[in-house]
């Protein structure tokens, strides 16, 4: 068994309670979604795996029982960016600036886990004048100066 693999089965994989309930579920689902096919038939055969979604009834987490992370692969393939949408972007911004209100990030470090390519964290590095620390599989960047601020990826 994978040393890193999420616990998964009967058990809440947050607190270990046994007093769980399924919620959702679903067979057969593509578990790439961000990967880019070069054919249908490739994309038709693409890996599959099932969603079984539990909530713990003692401390409210919702997860996948089935979830499997040895089918899940980061290839060169791999990409999530929605940066070609003008109202993704315009809903990226507004998030932006209202976390920038609201938790007033001048000259704070911020952490984003999941970042993907940092289109947002470095958006938000800029909008809020904060320092930025994003961590992804699929980072394909390296890090540097925004102004008086500083962003990285690992």
């Amino acid at each position: 068994m994978n040393s890193n693999k999420i616990a998964v089965g009967e058990f809440c994989s947050s607190c270990g309670s046994a007093n769980c309930e399924q919620i959702f579920s679903l067979a057969q689902v593509p578990v790439n979604c961000g990967t880019l096919y070069n054919s249908v038939d490739k994309a038709r055969n693409a890996t599959r795996g099932e969603i079984d979604l539990s909530a713990c009834r003692d401390c409210g987490l919702v997860f996948n029982r089935k979830y499997d992370v040895d089918l899940i692969e980061f290839g060169d393939q791999y990409e999530v960016s929605l940066g070609a949408s003008q109202v993704f972007k315009d809903f990226q911004l507004n998030i932006a600036r209202r976390l920038s209100e609201n938790f007033s990030l001048k000259n704070k470090n911020v952490l984003e886990i999941g970042c993907g390519n940092g289109e947002f964290l470095e958006l938000l590095c800029r909008v809020a004048g904060c320092d930025g620390e994003g961590i992804d599989p699929t980072a394909k960047r390296d890090g540097g100066n925004l102004g008086d601020n500083k962003i990285s990826f690992q």
